[in-house]
């Protein structure tokens, strides 16, 4: 289970509890990239260098300040964090939506051939149709949307919830073998 899928089965925390992940979280969010590669925690790691990389592409309006290695990292986290949230739809619909056309390649890159699959169907419904442009699409999925797709976008969900696919193993890995890549 990848960064964040692995908090759908969990427990609601105490008031307490919640408060001390909070803060641990917040400090992990404020983590400089030069610190990032000190921490031996994996889990730790992952939502810090999630951070730092939304920081330094200004939450994906700056795309082009990213590296190669690092825009991969960053379409894999967005598209787990979303589809977790609220699936395929809300991928599309929401702001990530624009990134779509790159989904395929960045989980391949990472070895996550399953994840690609299920993408590749989900970005298959359009066609190749999607406006990339946030505005478009929203326009676009108001005015076509079927049943038909919203069935297969529900079977991707499924898929993705019960792939096999250890994301945040895979990109952990490819951060290290690309380490030069994250700057």
């Amino acid at each position: 289970m990848g960064l964040f899928g692995r908090f759908r089965k969990r427990k609601m925390p105490s008031e307490k509890e919640f408060a001390k992940a909070f803060e641990s979280f917040q400090k992990l969010c404020d983590t400089d990239i030069h610190d990032i590669w000190n921490i031996k925690n994996t889990n730790h790691f992952m939502t810090a260098m999630n951070s730092w990389i939304c920081k330094k592409c200004g939450g994906g309006s700056q795309m082009q300040l990213l590296s190669d290695q690092e825009r991969v990292i960053y379409f894999t986290f967005q598209l787990e964090a979303e589809v977790n949230n609220g699936g395929f739809y809300q991928f599309f619909y929401n702001a990530y939506g624009d990134i779509s056309a790159d989904l395929v390649a960045s989980f391949e890159a990472i070895g996550a051939e399953q994840t690609a699959g299920i993408c590749k169907k989900a970005v298959g419904v359009f066609d190749e149709n999607l406006p990339a442009d946030r505005t478009q699409r929203r326009e676009f999925l108001d005015r076509t949307f079927t049943d038909e797709m919203s069935q297969v976008l529900s079977e991707c969900d499924e898929e993705f919830y019960s792939q096999t696919d250890d994301l945040e193993k895979l990109n952990y890995q490819f951060i290290m073998k690309n380490k030069a890549g994250f700057s």
